[in-house]
Order: structure tokens, then C-alpha cells, then sequence
């Protein structure tokens, strides 16, 4: 039986046996702004970074379908993996921003050559471990905030940098990170268990939800009743990642001993709880992982560990998840 629930709003990116052949994802944006807004907003621009558009909503859509592409590369499905985007009005300070949001529009279970039966998958992973489009429609919602755009009351009259070559000038924010770490989202790496009382979507595990483990209970989430999975989501810095792929290359990206219990990866379980950031990033650290809480300027379109999170949960890839891709720290912290 193939099940498939929609999503009522954004949250916040191994071969499998089975699955379809191999090909490289194809990402389609659709452009959800209205006229003059957005990816619509025709202000004349000059190219920079390797942006080659001169319009501002067109330099802006070039960006988003360049970052798409990275993950396209990376990722291997039958099905188109369409996102519908906007420009948005997020809150924003002349000190801090949510840069912007994404997540899945809906989750299936229960399709042909799923892994794990009885389990929500995000859609767009669904897909392509069936190789149909079992849900018309978007798979992934992304929002971008539109408010950075030199207003002195937001982020000091910072401005997007749309260019695509990590050569961003001072006083912008560079939108492949932010992108990237928001697909991220869009494509997983995300639970869809309720971490405010620890209940579960619909009343079933999900993908994500499979890999957390608490340490000081010494139980993985599936093996928790709802008290239980609540305590473990503030429970710092005991919930961790217990998937292989993240397990076997976790050292190579963070040296510091501070950033694993008991040889896991922590994942962010602040107390209080945080709302859009708690159980579905990794816990915060100096390490700079793009799928932290806060992106950081040492970021740019390096996407580290979360490809083998990918993994982890199912995407087949078309790279191998148990190898380094990156230079770094050659023994595991102590």
C-alpha cells in the first residue's frame, strides 16, 4: 500500500537495492513570486561572481537553480525534484535574521522499494526510491527573505551577494550557502516527529527519526515512548546521529571531542526547546557544518557531512558515502 500525507508547512539537505537506476536528479524551481517581486523584480543589475544575469530576480533565480544543480550532481533520482520558491517578508534585526526557511510539502510510506516499511520518507526521496511521482505537485516549499536588501534596520543594511564564486564583499550574505543549507532541509535532513511532546507524525517512525539515539537513556527514538523522545530533543548533548555513513567520516570534518557522546555525532537539543532549529540540525560548535543551527561565512557550497546524512536515510547518491570528501582532522577525536 502506498500512503501519502501533505504537509501543511515548510519545516525550517547509498545506492539502495531495489531501487531505480541510476540518474542524476534533475531540480526544477517554480518561481512563486508575483509580478515586479522577487525573482520577478526586473531592477537592472550588473553580472557578478559568475552570475551572468542583469536583472535582479533573474541574477537571484540563476542562483537558486545554481545551487539546485549542486545537489542534482550529488543526488541520484528518476523524478524531476520540483521546488517551489518565494521571496518572503522573514523577520529581520539590525543584528540577527532567519535568512530564510524550506521543507518537505509532503511524506509517503509504504511505496514500492522502500527500505523501512511503516515509514514517512520526505517526498522527493520517496520519489526516487520508486521512480514514480507518487504526489502531484511541488515536493519541496523554500522561502527567501526578501527584507535583506540594505535596510539599516536589518542585519546593518546588509545585502544578498548573488554571486557564485565565494568572493562576496563585506556588508552581504552569500545565497549559495543559505540555499544549499535549505534544500537540505527540502530533501530530509529533517524529522517529522513533534519535538515539543515527542509524538510522532501520523503515529509512525520517520527516515530521520531512525538515526537519533540518546545516549544518557542509551535508546534510539524508535525505541521511546513520547515522554521519553521530548526529554531526549533538550537533552544536550546526549541526542546524537547514529548512521554509518555520518559515523565512518564524522572525524574528517570535526576534530573537536566536544562535538560527539560516546563516538556519535550530537545534534542541536538545546533546553528550552527551539522551534524550527531543535533535533533537525547538528548541535553548534566551531566545527562550521552547513546544516548547523547559523550558517557561518567560513561556509560557502561545501555540503561536508550532509551527503552522507543522505545516505544514511536512504538517497541513493551518485558518490560514495563512506569516502572523505574533504581534506581534514586524520584521527578521531579522543
Amino acid at each position: 500500500m502506498t500512503d501519502d500525507i501533505r504537509l501543511k508547512a515548510a519545516c525550517l539537505a547509498l545506492a539502495v537495492a531495489g531501487a531505480a537506476s541510476a540518474h542524476a536528479a534533475n531540480f526544477v524551481i517554480i518561481n512563486n513570486d508575483g509580478p515586479g517581486v522577487g525573482f520577478n523584480d526586473t531592477t537592472a543589475v550588473s553580472p557578478v561572481g559568475s552570475n551572468p544575469e542583469t536583472t535582479l530576480g533573474a541574477q537571484r533565480l540563476f542562483a537558486v537553480q545554481f545551487v539546485a544543480d549542486i545537489w542534482g550532481a550529488l543526488l541520484e533520482s528518476p523524478v524531476d525534484i520540483e521546488i517551489q520558491a518565494q521571496w518572503v517578508d522573514l523577520p529581520c534585526t539590525q543584528n540577527s535574521a532567519v535568512l530564510g526557511s524550506a521543507g518537505p510539502l509532503s511524506v509517503n510510506r509504504d511505496f514500492p522499494n522502500v527500505p523501512v516499511a511503516n515509514t514517512w520518507y520526505p517526498i522527493a526521496l520517496a520519489n526516487a526510491l520508486e521512480g514514480a511521482d507518487a504526489v502531484a505537485g511541488p515536493d519541496i516549499n523554500m522561502n527567501i527573505n526578501i527584507n535583506i536588501a540594505g535596510d539599516p534596520n536589518c542585519l546593518q543594511g546588509a545585502t544578498w551577494y548573488l554571486g557564485l564564486d565565494d568572493n562576496n564583499p563585506g556588508g552581504t550574505v552569500d545565497i549559495v550557502p543559505l540555499v544549499l543549507h535549505e534544500l537540505g532541509h527540502g530533501l530530509g535532513f529533517v524529522s517529522f516527529v513533534d519535538a515539543a511532546s515527542g509524538s510522532l507524525f501520523s503515529g509512525r517512525n520517520d527516515t530521520f527519526m531512525l538515526n537519533l539515539r540518546d545516549t544518557e537513556v542509551d535508546l534510539d527514538w524508535d525505541e521511546m515512548n513520547d515522554a521519553q523522545r521530548q526529554a531526549s530533543a533538550i537533552n544536550d548533548p546526549n541526542l546524537v546521529w547514529t548512521g554509518p555513513s555520518v559515523t565512518a567520516n564524522a572525524a574528517s570534518f570535526v576534530g573537536q571531542a566536544a562535538a560527539f557522546s560516546e563516538g556519535f555525532l550530537r545534534m542541536n537539543a538545546p533546553d528550552p526547546l527551539q522551534p524550527g532549529s531543535s533535533v533537525s540540525h547538528w548541535a553548534s560548535g566551531p566545527w562550521t557544518l552547513l546544516m548547523e543551527p547559523s550558517l557561518s561565512g567560513a561556509l560557502f557550497d561545501e555540503v561536508d557531512l550532509t551527503i552522507d546524512l543522505f545516505g544514511d536515510i536512504g538517497w541513493p547518491t551518485t558518490v560514495a558515502t563512506d569516502v572523505i570528501f574533504a581534506d581534514g582532522f586524520e584521527s578521531p577525536p579522543p
